[in-house]
Order: C-alpha cells, then sequence, then structure tokens
C-alpha cells in the first residue's frame, strides 16, 4: 500500500462523463434550489428581457451574495446553494461532472499554479461577464431548448463549445478564479474527495478509496486542501445539513440517516456545536 502522500490515489472506476443543459426562470416564488450531489453546475444569468430586481445567491449558511445579471458563475459538485430574484431572471444552466470530455479542454493543474492559497471547494464564487462569444451561445441554447430542440448531441457539442468559448476568451487568471475549487495540485485526490463528499465516509473508507493508510491519507489531504480532513468535511456536511433544514420537509429521522449520526440528539448536537442551533431553530429560521 503506498504511503507518500503525494502520490495519485488509485481510483475506483470512472464516473461515465455527461453534461447538459436547462434554463428557467427564478422569480420570488420559484427560486432555483441545488439537487446536492456530484454534479457541477455553469451558471449563465441573462441581461436580456425579464423584470432583474435583486438576484441573491445562497451557500449552505454562508452570508447571502448579491449577483448581477449578464454574469457566469461556476459551482462545484457538493454545494448546497439557493438562487433567488426580487424580480424575474432568466438562466442557462450547464450540468456536469468531472469525468466530462468538455470540462478536459481546461487544465486544471495550471490553472493552480496561479492561485495563491489551497482553493477552498465552498469559497464564494467567482463571477465573471458573460461576453460576446458566451452570449451568442446563451441565445442559440435557450432557443433550442425552448423549441424542444437539444438533442444529446446537441447537448455534448454544445458543453464542448461552452468549455472552449472559456478556455479562449477568458485569460488564464480569469479561469483559475473561475474553476478554483476544482483546481488542485493533485486532481485526482481533490477530484476524488469532492465527487465523494456526499456520501460521508469515513476516514478508513477514505483511505480505502484512496489506496493510502489513514494517517498517509489525511497528510495528503491537508497538502491539497490546506486544512485538516475532519474540519474541513464536518464544515461541508453542515452546510448541506443547513441547505436541507432550510429548503426541505425532511424529517430529523431521516436526516440523521442521511448525514451519517447515529441518532437525532447526535443531529442536534452536531448542528448546534457548528452553528449554536438546534435543528428546529435554524428550520424555523425568518
Amino acid at each position: 500500500m503506498p504511503t507518500n502522500p503525494s502520490v495519485t490515489p488509485s481510483q475506483p472506476a470512472p464516473r461515465a462523463g455527461y453534461a447538459y443543459f436547462t434554463s428557467g426562470d427564478v422569480t420570488p416564488v420559484r427560486p432555483l434550489l441545488s439537487k446536492i450531489g456530484s454534479q457541477a453546475v455553469i451558471l449563465l444569468i441573462s441581461d436580456e428581457g425579464g423584470d432583474f430586481g435583486q438576484l441573491i445567491l445562497k451557500i449552505g449558511n454562508k452570508p447571502e451574495i448579491g449577483l448581477k445579471t449578464g454574469q457566469i458563475i461556476f459551482l462545484p459538485p457538493g454545494i448546497p446553494y439557493c438562487l433567488n430574484s426580487t424580480g424575474r431572471s432568466t438562466y442557462l444552466a450547464c450540468h456536469f461532472n468531472l469525468s466530462s470530455s468538455a470540462l478536459q479542454q481546461i487544465d486544471l493543474h495550471a490553472l493552480h499554479a496561479l492561485l495563491p492559497t489551497p482553493p477552498a471547494v465552498y469559497a464564494c464564487p467567482a463571477c465573471l461577464p458573460v461576453r460576446s462569444p458566451l452570449r451568442e451561445l446563451q441565445q442559440t441554447l435557450m432557443c433550442y431548448l425552448t423549441d424542444g430542440l437539444c438533442t444529446g448531441r446537441i447537448h455534448r457539442l454544445k458543453a464542448h463549445e461552452l468549455f472552449y468559448v472559456l478556455r479562449h476568451y477568458y485569460t488564464p487568471a480569469e479561469q483559475a478564479m473561475l474553476f478554483s475549487p476544482i483546481a488542485g495540485n493533485n486532481l485526482a485526490l481533490r477530484q476524488l474527495v469532492i465527487n465523494h463528499l456526499t456520501d460521508y465516509p469515513s476516514i478508513d473508507e477514505w483511505a480505502r478509496l484512496t489506496g493510502l493508510s489513514p494517517d498517509s491519507f489525511k497528510r495528503a489531504f491537508i497538502k491539497e486542501f490546506g486544512m485538516p480532513v475532519h474540519r474541513w468535511l464536518n464544515a461541508r456536511k453542515f452546510d448541506n445539513l443547513y441547505h436541507d433544514l432550510r429548503h426541505s420537509s425532511v424529517t430529523a429521522a431521516e436526516l440523521a440517516r442521511r448525514y451519517h449520526f447515529a441518532t437525532i440528539a447526535y443531529l442536534s448536537t452536531f448542528c448546534r456545536k457548528m452553528s449554536g442551533c438546534t435543528p428546529s431553530d435554524i428550520r424555523n429560521l425568518g
């Protein structure tokens, strides 16, 4: 078994790559909510038509982020988000996993070298302007989606075109800011952790997934993510739990099972430790 924390993890069989598009409107009564899992999303917020109002992005229990129309935002896998608007805003979303061949056009290892510190998966997302080639792609895709013309082949071709535009019409520094949550020095480890984040494995299970000893995994994790594994994973778990408490009616018993707590009491203790609030307090926030 390898013990060098700089080695590449021996990953499970890779997940099949995919990418597809959706579009819609965000209104005060119809926010855009994430489905927590191993899917990444690129959001393009339209600046044409509609009564935009104010766009607000909420990620887990983090402070709200004000957004503008005509922007592109990247939300990595496992991120719990809620996008709301005081008016009506239109978006185009590209959903993909980290095995997508379209994403392979972006050199995430090279972009990592442009970042000053280890990127945090749940940091405040970078927002970039939607430039002319991207706006044209957005308009075309939204027409195709509205008219029911997006076949599987169109989804694949347009996903490749999207990443092609991002690579060639945005500077490396801009790409690094946009994709910082998934850029890394040890990409195999970073992407494996992100892909399995919402499975909430134990340290021993993480070690088996990576082919490292538990101690070697912990050292490799700190080197890649910049903090101890338990601290990082507990923060991610609480973000997702907070999102479920705020935006779903799932019972405490089901949440305890979903987040691998032995009892509801342990779930409540975790919430109080992370935020000072009980699950009921979080659910009843105004």
